[in-house]
């Protein structure tokens, strides 16, 4: 009797599936996916902001850092983070303006590793953002709001076998709570069809660009952040020779990777 009701729970997930992803393939979603970020008028070349900044204890020597930083404080934010490398030389300083939980940094290291394959780019913006409600330990699934939990899980599992090239992975730690920055809320939007979830209007739509949107005081607030790659650089490059400081006017040398020093903050 078990096996039976077993059997025929089986038969309508994949019947439900299969409904859900008809005329779907993996190729149709980048291009849905592609085409929405043209909407936002949002571009991924380059895909990471890169700034540099110079320690004048180890002008060498230190590893390039990846952080999420918000797009509008990016200039206020390396300057402060030069004015500490002046203060306190040889200690890390301010890298990350978020509170950065350890999958947001693994994310980070996905996207700075595919960063030349659009393909995979997006997988991994897809992954990051169904995964906090598909396997994270915390993973609340709005099941009122979005398509079968089976269904959206075959999106997932597109994208992971994408990225990686096998199956059955998840990318992340169940212990990861949260793996983007920002994750915008669950309960304003409604998605149903493999469609609705990756057009313009997509709930990854937001949390792949960094945007939270929720009431506050009436309005709406909306946010940005970007993957951002910190370099250090150093003392011999000509047109900082003898000069510590970023200049205040944003003229800075060209950046080379070096390893971060192992001094603590």
């Amino acid at each position: 009797m078990a096996e039976r009701v077993l059997s025929a729970w089986e038969k309508r997930r994949n019947e439900r599936i299969n409904e859900f992803v008809s005329g779907w393939t993996w190729e149709r979603v980048i291009r849905n996916w592609r085409k929405g970020l043209e909407n936002y008028t949002i571009s991924l070349n380059p895909l990471f902001t890169e700034i540099c900044v110079y320690d004048p204890k180890y002008p060498t020597g230190r590893e390039v850092e990846l952080s999420w930083w918000p797009t509008n404080l990016i200039r206020e934010l390396q300057l402060n983070l030069q004015r500490h490398l002046d203060r306190h030389p040889g200690t890390i300083g301010p890298i990350h303006y978020f509170e950065m939980r350890q999958g947001e940094l693994e994310t980070l290291n996905y996207l700075w590793r595919m960063k030349d394959d659009i393909g995979k780019v997006a997988a991994i913006f897809i992954m990051a953002s169904l995964f906090t409600r598909l396997y994270s330990s915390r993973r609340n699934y709005p099941h009122e709001e979005w398509p079968n939990y089976f269904c959206v899980e075959k999106l997932y599992e597109w994208a992971y076998e994408s990225c990686f090239g096998y199956e059955n992975g998840y990318g992340w730690y169940h212990s990861c709570t949260q793996v983007l920055p920002i994750i915008s809320n669950d309960y304003y939007y409604s998605f149903k069809t493999m469609g609705s979830l990756i057009r313009v209007s997509g709930q990854f739509k937001m949390d792949i660009n960094g945007h939270e949107k929720s009431p506050q005081n009436g309005q709406v607030k909306e946010e940005k952040s970007s993957p951002t790659r910190i370099g250090l650089v150093t003392a011999t490059n000509t047109p900082i020779r003898g000069v510590s400081k970023l200049e205040e006017s944003g003229d800075h040398c060209e950046y080379k990777r070096v390893p971060r020093s192992r001094t603590d903050q």
